[in-house]
């Protein structure tokens, strides 16, 4: 099975819920899923914002028809929102993402200005579940291996 396999089938496990705006999985998810959605949350309760990074990863990864040794390089295409009420409420929304900013900023120094900043932020939450996500297929498609040999 290779890494794109993978994710669309765990993406098959998400549900869009369109009157609520919300993400969720699908009783009886597999349980490798469901340590992937812990592990994206850290400390952090359930989380829409986080469960649409996840499956934004899952949907780059299943899509991505190069190299696999190259798959990495699909972080560098993460985009923050685009219009400044959507990056306000993803700051307002959990106190944990100012830490995003801070980080981000840090890393590449500030943006052209506040709203820059945020959104470079948000995009360094995605990058990190992104990674989260890469990380977790890559073990599973390994155990995979070792179980069938």
């Amino acid at each position: 099975m290779t890494i794109q396999k993978l994710a669309e089938e765990w993406l098959e496990w998400f549900v869009w819920d369109k009157d609520r705006e919300i993400y969720y999985l699908k009783e009886n998810a597999p349980y490798e899923l469901l340590e992937v959605v812990r592990m994206a949350h850290g400390d952090m309760l359930p989380d829409n914002y986080k469960y649409e990074f996840i499956v934004e990863a899952l949907e780059a990864i299943a899509d991505y028809d190069g190299d696999e040794d190259d798959i990495e390089e699909l972080a560098d295409d993460l985009e923050a929102d685009c219009y400044d009420s959507d990056l306000l409420e993803w700051l307002n929304s959990h106190s944990i993402r100012t830490w995003y900013v801070d980080k981000a900023v840090e890393e590449m120094g500030h943006g052209g200005g506040i709203m820059e900043d945020i959104a470079m932020g948000q995009v360094e939450e995605k990058r990190e579940v992104f990674f989260t996500v890469l990380e977790d297929l890559r073990e599973n498609l390994e155990e995979d291996d070792e179980e069938w040999g």
